[in-house]
């Protein structure tokens, strides 16, 4: 039986490691119309971000993962388009945001999004998130809640410690129900290659957030494969290390009385289950909705729906600027 388990274990990492097709290209960093690339440095990191000019108040976009570059340019664009300046930014570690000293707590994540508002001289700012994300505006405005003026939480990560692990067993569970019998045994290999440090980890990081990227759609054999690109920017020690991060922080409590306008948003196959009852209990005023048609990726997957939901909370529902 050992012999069996140790021949098992290691055909599924073969497997991964066969799968793997990334080249380990370099991270280019995108250039986007109407934005101006900007870097925060300090002794041990870079914070790459995109600033996009408007007239109304900042909203700070907040991107999933952890550990991916930022891909939530469609939505900028249409924030942007309707009057509002948008910043995006690539977390710690991903893409060309350097994080020298290793440090990937949360306080540190957090501090980041504090730098970036005192680089671009910003009072307070509409705060919005996506996935982990969410769950990253939420740990900035219990910090800060005096500098956050709204906060839209998109298929929002449930929370920290045992709640995170909770959550990651129902992700686990939708990406097994996802995917083909080879994929799932490829992402079980991957998942651990991805622990080797180096290139085969980054790689191995890259072709599972690959697989996982297509099983966000109701049919992923029949989805191209993400932007080779912004794969590129992806590397395994910012994944594990921020996840080790979340794991071993207590279950996070909002402990403020706030009367900003929020909206938490989940789509009708969202990767989470019926998690989201958390969140929606979170928030005493928050308004919630269940985005039919759609699953974590609501701008691809319902965008006309999705984007009125935007439009009518930044211009209706918040006290825009």
């Amino acid at each position: 039986m050992k012999y069996l388990t140790i021949t098992i274990i290691s055909t599924v990492l073969l497997m991964a490691l066969f799968s793997i097709k990334d080249k380990h290209n370099l991270y280019i960093t995108p250039q986007f119309e109407n934005s101006v690339l900007k870097k925060i440095e300090t002794d041990s990191n870079v914070t790459e971000l995109w600033e996009f000019r408007g007239e109304k108040n900042h909203i700070l976009l907040i991107n999933g993962g952890p550990g991916v570059p930022n891909y939530l340019y469609p939505i900028a664009k249409h924030l942007n388009d309707i009057g509002y300046k948008v910043v995006l930014y690539n977390q710690r570690g991903t893409g060309n945001s350097i994080n020298q000293d290793g440090d990937f707590a949360l306080a540190s994540y957090v501090e980041d999004i504090e730098k970036i508002r005192k680089e671009l001289n910003i009072k307070a700012f509409h705060l919005y998130g996506h996935s982990w994300g969410g769950l990253l505006s939420q740990l900035y405005f219990s910090t800060y809640p005096e500098n956050v003026k709204s906060l839209f939480l998109s298929n929002s990560a449930i929370g920290t410690g045992s709640e995170w692990q909770i959550m990651e067993k129902k992700v686990m569970r939708y990406n097994q129900k996802q995917s083909t019998m080879l994929n799932w045994i490829k992402l079980g290999g991957l998942s651990g290659t991805s622990l080797i440090p180096g290139n085969i980890g980054d790689s191995s990081s890259r072709s599972m957030m690959n697989l996982v990227w297509k099983n966000y759609f109701e049919s992923p054999k029949n989805v191209e494969d993400a932007d080779q690109n912004w794969l590129n920017g992806i590397y395994s020690t910012t994944i594990n290390e921020t996840r080790k991060a979340l794991i071993n922080t207590e279950a996070f409590k909002f402990e403020h009385e706030t009367t900003i306008p929020i909206t938490v948003l989940y789509g009708e196959r969202d990767i989470y289950g019926e998690d989201y009852d958390i969140i929606f209990n979170r928030f005493n005023h928050s308004n919630n909705v269940i985005l039919s048609n759609s699953g974590h990726l609501p701008w691809i997957q319902n965008k006309s729906a999705y984007f009125d939901i935007l439009s009518n909370f930044y211009e209706n529902g918040t006290n825009h600027d």
